[in-house]
């Protein structure tokens, strides 16, 4: 494990330093293949990955890798289910982390050798806010822990929505992301969601440009962003599936 996750040539997100991500972008935006290649970046690196999907769009399709089927989900008792439990294991291992590292200072989850575990939740906005008000302060209360523990205890959530609406992000979890990132063309207003109110001249690379945007790495700098380029036949479910030298199955039922 080294800790980060290539982005694009020379340009890495350090997610040991600046935790969690935020990835918001209209469709076609390029947000979807920015998620499929932080997933294989994470698995990469070892760690035990969960996918929500309520859309059943793209990520959804991952279920169809054998590594991956009982980790992704769909329905909205999964998906609570998900977070919660998600949650509870952080909990767990902080109680393991206070006894491997008691008397020191400074620990993190990779001097215990312990995973990363990550949690990627696509079209967040979409799902909250189906949610009645007791079911979303529920999972408002656990995102906002996993948010404030996870970079010690290595728990990590990557959430990919539209808009940044700061409803669904309360209590200033929007900034608590150490990395944000902007896919595509996005309004002033929703720049300034995402970014604050920065001193940089947004320049819109037009819809037939695919994967350009903005992120902060959380170094407090915006940069212009560029996905790598992907051949069009390259198929990130086969690709995953390879990588852990396994076929893939016909069907899923989470």
């Amino acid at each position: 494990m080294k800790g980060s996750i290539e982005l694009m040539k020379g340009v890495e997100w350090q997610y040991t330093k600046a935790p969690h991500g935020l990835i918001c972008g209209e469709t076609g935006s390029g947000k979807t293949f920015l998620l499929e290649a932080l997933i294989l970046g994470f698995l990469k690196e070892g760690a035990n990955i969960r996918i929500c999907d309520p859309k059943m769009s793209d990520l959804v399709f991952l279920g169809a890798v054998p590594y991956l089927s009982d980790k992704v989900f769909y329905t909205e008792n999964k998906m609570l289910q998900c977070m919660r439990e998600f949650r509870e294991e952080m909990n767990v291992r902080q109680e393991e982390f206070m006894r491997l590292s008691f008397g020191k200072t400074g620990n993190t989850f990779a001097d215990f050798d312990m995973k990363p575990e990550v949690l990627v939740f696509d079209e967040y906005v979409a799902f909250v806010s189906t949610l009645d008000m007791k079911a979303q302060r529920d999972f408002f209360g656990h995102m906002n822990q996993i948010i404030l523990l996870g970079r010690q205890l290595g728990f990590f959530l990557i959430a990919g929505m539209q808009r940044p609406d700061a409803q669904f992000l309360p209590n200033g979890m929007r900034d608590q992301f150490g990395f944000r990132c902007a896919m595509g063309s996005m309004s002033p207003t929703a720049y300034t969601m995402m970014f604050g109110e920065a001193n940089k001249a947004f320049r819109d690379y037009g819809k037939e440009q695919k994967g350009w945007g903005y992120a902060n790495l959380g170094t407090g700098s915006l940069q212009t962003f560029f996905a790598p380029y992907v051949a069009k036949e390259f198929n990130f479910v086969t690709e995953i599936a390879k990588f852990f030298g396994e076929e893939v199955i016909a069907s899923t039922d989470n």
